[in-house]
């Protein structure tokens, strides 16, 4: 029984992660803010939309706002640092990073942002080198 409550943390964090990271992402895009403005009042939104909809106490609507929280902040990085179509891979990392931590971090204020900042400083770090558009290849 609880490997099944542990699996279903994995999957209610993935998915909120992954689309509040796409639509904090989407907003940032639509309203033509690049600043994190944006993205926290998309944060913002959508948790509140959690917490209405869910109208709950159980931890399972915890994890979901804390999914939400950890993707917006993928979602408000910089599309210079994370560009727009990794997005979800780098709000999975974060649930990984959110997931290995859990354990040690109980209660640790600013988690999900630290995790986010993890997964994106990874996706940046492991991404291959991307050519900017102004370099020009001196051997050709």
């Amino acid at each position: 029984m609880r490997v099944m409550v542990r699996l279903g943390m994995v999957f209610r964090y993935l998915a909120s992660t992954i689309a509040a990271a796409v639509l904090t992402r989407m907003t940032k895009i639509a309203t033509g803010h690049p600043s994190a403005t944006a993205g926290a009042m998309s944060a913002l939104l959508l948790t509140l939309l959690v917490e209405i909809i869910l109208n709950s106490d159980a931890n399972w609507a915890y994890d979901v706002t804390q999914g939400v929280s950890m993707g917006a902040f993928v979602g408000m990085s910089d599309a210079n640092v994370l560009i727009s179509s990794r997005v979800p891979v780098a709000g999975a990392i974060a649930v990984g990073y959110r997931l290995l931590t859990a354990p040690f971090c109980m209660g640790f204020a600013g988690i999900e942002a630290f995790c986010a900042f993890l997964a994106v400083a990874t996706h940046r770090i492991c991404q291959p080198r991307q050519e900017s558009l102004f370099e020009r290849n001196a051997a050709g």
